[in-house]
């Protein structure tokens, strides 16, 4: 008996919570990857420098206006969110140029709102992010890409 009502708040307590993951993405849509400075192409880049890609491009988006910006209309107290960055790393070539280690973060967003208010959500904020990585960094476009970058 223990066992089913701990089964069923599980489900219910899910069932309340919506996630939303996005690659990060140019204005129209394409993913783009992050062209990790200082990082040879013999060597992965160090965890340290992928890190720091994550915090440099996610600054913005720590504050309280910043949530009423992803859920428009909704009271900030009555929205329970998480967001993190998670992403992949390789050796891509470019259609012109030499090989570099490329970056593709990946969003993720959970909330206690709609799917509909969570996607809508991650993709502003992949949005933002996408901003904030063209100013710091190198961002290319997959299309860009000779083929399928090698994570």
């Amino acid at each position: 008996m223990i066992r089913i009502v701990i089964l069923l708040s599980l489900f219910c307590l899910s069932s309340c919570v919506h996630t939303a993951v996005t690659a990060l993405s140019n204005p129209s849509g394409v993913p783009v990857v992050i062209k990790v400075p200082n990082a040879d192409v013999k060597r992965m880049p160090r965890k340290s420098q992928l890190i720091a890609i994550d915090e440099s491009i996610s600054d913005s988006s720590h504050n309280r206006q910043a949530l009423q910006r992803y859920f428009p209309g909704v009271e900030p107290s009555d929205v329970r969110t998480q967001w993190q960055i998670v992403g992949f790393s390789g050796v891509a070539t470019p259609k012109k140029g030499s090989p570099f280690v490329f970056y593709l973060p990946l969003i993720s967003l959970r909330s206690n709102l709609s799917d509909e208010q969570s996607n809508q959500a991650v993709t502003l904020l992949a949005k933002d992010f996408y901003r904030e990585a063209k100013k710091k960094y190198e961002v290319i476009p997959l299309t860009d890409l000779q083929k399928n970058p090698k994570p």
